[in-house]
Parts: C-alpha cells; structure tokens; sequence
C-alpha cells in the first residue's frame, strides 16, 4: 500500500516557483518605472527665452502715399515726317552736282543740290526776248496808225460808228497788243525753264536714296533723288483703346498739347533718350489688334549736340498720363495673389486691402496705404494676420528655420528592460 501513493512534500517547490515568477517580474517592471520617471522629473528645463515663440525674418520696403504720373509705355518704328522724291522738271543734261548728294547727306532749305545744262534754254530765251522787242515795234507802227486814222476820219466828219471801227484800225491794234503779249509769254516759259534747270532742297533735308549721276541725261519728271525731312521726325505707336483716357491728345476732349513722350533706344551699347509729343490720333483701330495709333513728334532727331535717331528704328514710347494722387509703387513681389499686401505693424504682420491703379512691368501703383507703411517683399511661408515678424536687412534671412528647442535637447536615457520572470521560459 505504501509503494503506490505519492509522496505530498515533493510537490510544493514547484507551486511556490509558479506563483512567486509573476510576483517577481511585477516587482522588476514597477522599479523600471520608478527609475524612469526620477529620471524624466531630473530633466533640465530650457532656459525661458528659448519657450518663446521665434520671430520670423522679412524685408521690407517703407513706401508712402504721393502723387505719381502714369506712363504708358508702347513701341514703334521711326519715320520721317516728311519725304519727297526729287524730280526734274525740264530736261537736260546733268553738269553739277552737290558733294552732299550721296545717302547721309545732308541740305539746309534752298540749298542747291543739281544743276542741268540749260545753255539751249538761254538761246531760246534770246529768241524769245527778240520776238517781244518785234511785237512791241509792230504795236507801236500800229498805234502810231491809229492816231493818222483818227486825224483822217475827224476831217471827212464821218459819223458811222461799225465803219468807223475799221476805219480807225482799232483791230489791228488789238492783234499788236495780242502779239506782244503771245511773246512776253513765251519769254516768261523761257525764263522758268532756266530757272528750272537748277533743284534746291525744299526744306532742311537729308538724302536717303540717289538715281542720278553726272553727264546723265534726264527727262522732264525723271527722279533725281529722295530726301527726307529732317526739322522733325513721326513714330507711330499702338496702344489699348482703354488706355486713351490717359493721354492728352491736341484737339480731343479740350486738349490744346498733346502728352510729353519719352522715346528709349539703344545706340551702339548704350541705351539713349529722346523727347517728344503727341501730335496726332489715328482715326481707326487696328484692325488686327483692335489697338488705337497714336503719332509721336520728334523734333531735332538730328541734333549734332544730341544722339542722333535713326530712321526705321524700333524704339520704346513712355507717354506722359495724368496725374494721380495718394498712391504708392511697390514691386510686384509685394502684392499677393488675393490684391492685399503685407506690412509689418508693430512687430507683427498685417494684411491690408489695396486698390491696383495701374502695372508697371517690374511695380505696380496701388492706393489704400495710410502714411508710411513697411511692405513686406519677401515671402513669409504660413503667413497669417498677426503673426510675429521682424525686419531684416535684404538678403540677411536663412534659408531655414532655427532649430526647435526640443530638437536640440539631448535625449533621455533609455530605460532598462525588465528581467525575464524566473521559470518563464522552463518547461513545466
């Protein structure tokens, strides 16, 4: 009967290790715990200017409200304001020419410029002035005539007037009168043929083109040359229609003087200024871009103590507009996508509603800015009303941000890992 039963003290080690294991491994983890937060409580705080929340840097630009002229900016190409093709009205050979016919040329008003053989013209002349003298002899034997015919018929006493017409010789002298006056005829045709013989510049003048030469024989009509004006030259611009209220034209809406233009161009490498006016208003729209033309004067564009402009060249027009008040220029860059602009206002940022009056390529003319006001011109990521900014000088901001406070903390030690509970990994 012994042999067969179990023996009870045996078995209890083996309980007391299933029930003290979890004990243990709670005891274990409650002290990791305990150094952990004795640990995190011991932790150094940050200094309480690094708790404040960091400014972010912005540049600025200080603007103020004033009065400012609106151009309006356009392009065109120079032409003259003048131009003729010279032509010969007699014929004739070609004996002279001026030393200032060839292109480039230059010629005051009434200056000669060509001289054709006119010696068949001057003997025709003597012809012609001979034929006067032969009429004026005849018309004075006619009158001299007259005068017998008169003394004759007063002594017969004959009253017939039609026979007395006749018998006077009133006819004849009127065919001796016609005579004389067929031939001061001819001899003044003579005489402008002469003077014909000999061109001079209408006008101050520049040559452009030559299509004669010495010893040329030319025709009445045939071209000798082209000149072109040279007291003033035109540039034709287009612009919006809706941008005419801005500018002044002679003769529209009371204007007496059209709007002073200012016309950019590049000589050589360096970039040159002229001034002029408006003058005229085309009175059609382009018929392609619906554009209105607009023809600037240039007076002088020759000027020796000025750059000279070049004919057929493609410049620049800044038009003189009104005047308007109470606006600011600011660059593009200020204004934001939703027409406002930010300011800087006592250390923070303020977004202020603006009207646009007008683009400039580079700037934009805004009204709605009271007094002197910082307008930001840099970006400002995550921009928000009020938040807090502070001026930096151009170029003076980082790429990036500061780093957090608590990135620059150092870490805190890791906890050590509990002990594995005792039997745990044993085999029951």
């Amino acid at each position: 009967m012994s042999e067969s039963t179990p023996s009870t003290p045996a078995r209890r080690p083996h309980l007391l290790g299933i029930i003290l294991a979890p004990l243990v491994g709670l005891g274990l983890l409650g002290i990791a715990f305990s150094i952990f937060g004795w640990l995190v409580g011991t932790k150094p705080k940050p200094a309480k200017e690094s708790q404040t929340k960091v400014a972010t840097p912005v540049e600025v630009l200080t603007v103020a409200p004033r009065q400012e002229r609106i151009d309006v900016i356009a392009s065109g190409t120079v032409r003259p304001a003048r131009q003729v093709v010279v032509g010969s009205e007699v014929g004739g050979k070609v004996i002279w020419m001026s030393p200032e016919l060839v292109p480039g040329g230059r010629f005051k008003a009434g200056q000669p410029v060509i001289r054709l053989d006119g010696r068949d013209y001057k003997l025709a002349l003597e012809q012609q002035a001979a034929q006067v003298r032969m009429a004026q002899t005849e018309l004075a034997v006619e009158e001299s005539r007259k005068r017998v015919a008169e003394k004759e018929w007063q002594l017969l006493g004959e009253k017939q007037p039609e026979a007395g017409s006749l018998a006077l010789r009133d006819p004849q002298l009127e065919t001796a009168k016609a005579s004389v006056k067929a031939a001061q005829s001819s001899l003044q045709r003579t005489q402008l043929a002469i003077s014909r013989t000999g061109l001079t510049a209408p006008w101050n003048a520049m040559v452009v083109a030559r299509g004669v030469d010495l010893g040329h024989i030319v025709a009445p009509g045939a071209p000798l040359a082209t000149l072109v004006g040279t007291d003033a030259y035109w540039i034709e611009v287009a612009i919006p229609v809706e941008r005419l209220s801005w500018i002044d034209v002679p003769g529209i809406d009371g204007a007496k003087q059209g709007s002073p233009a200012r016309v950019v161009y590049a000589l050589g490498e360096r970039q040159v200024e002229r001034l002029g006016r408006v003058v005229r208003l085309s009175g059609e729209v382009d018929p392609v871009g619906r554009m209105a033309r607009l023809l600037v004067e240039i007076p002088e564009p020759l000027a020796a103590d000025q750059p000279p402009l070049l004919l057929n060249s493609f410049v620049e027009v800044h038009l003189a507009g009104d005047l308007v008040d109470a606006v600011a220029e600011v660059p593009r860059a200020a204004l934001r996508d939703d027409g406002r602009v930010w300011a800087v206002v006592d250390g923070e940022l303020k977004m202020l509603e603006v009207d646009v009056v007008w683009r400039r390529p580079r700037s934009v003319i805004v009204r709605g800015l009271a007094g002197s006001t910082q307008v930001i011109v840099s970006p400002v990521p995550g921009a928000t009303d009020g938040m807090k900014v502070r001026v930096v000088e151009p170029g003076a901001r980082k790429p990036t941000p500061p780093a957090t406070p608590e990135a620059a903390a150092p870490a805190a030690p890791a906890a050590p890992a509990p002990a594995p509970a005792a039997g745990s990994g044993g085999a029951p």
